[in-house]
């Protein structure tokens, strides 16, 4: 087992011996997520297509500061594997940017995929 970050020990990880064929590599994302020696809100960019950038993002606590993005974010939060941590809904908050007004929540869970529009500030776990 690969050593990993405190934070991630009710993280599932899938056995590492599944047989590949000839010529190929895996890589799990979640072991790359979970090393101790990443930074928190790290941000890994896994591949690009187009202008579209596909990239993983962790973090051990909830994000406690809104940002906006330059293009539409389409976001997929994985599960943690702790049972009630993963019970509770997540809820992502949308925000004028220029006054910081709510204008709207999503609500959502592990493994829905979220918009978060360009042109609002998004906060996701805003607590």
């Amino acid at each position: 087992m690969t050593e990993r970050h405190p934070t991630t020990r009710y993280w599932g990880f899938p056995p590492s011996d599944r047989p590949l064929t000839e010529g190929i590599q895996r890589l799990n994302l979640r072991e790359l997520a979970a090393r101790p020696t990443r930074f928190e809100h790290h941000l890994v960019v896994l591949g690009r297509a187009g202008d579209a950038q596909l990239e993983m993002a962790t973090a051990s606590e909830p994000l406690y500061f809104a940002h906006g993005n330059i293009t539409d974010e389409y976001a997929i939060p994985m599960n943690s594997g702790d049972a009630l941590f993963d019970s509770v809904p997540f809820r992502t908050f949308l925000m004028d940017r220029e006054s910081g007004d709510d204008l709207g929540r999503i609500n959502h869970r592990s493994w829905d995929l979220v918009l978060h529009p360009h042109g609002y500030l998004h906060w996701p776990g805003r607590l």
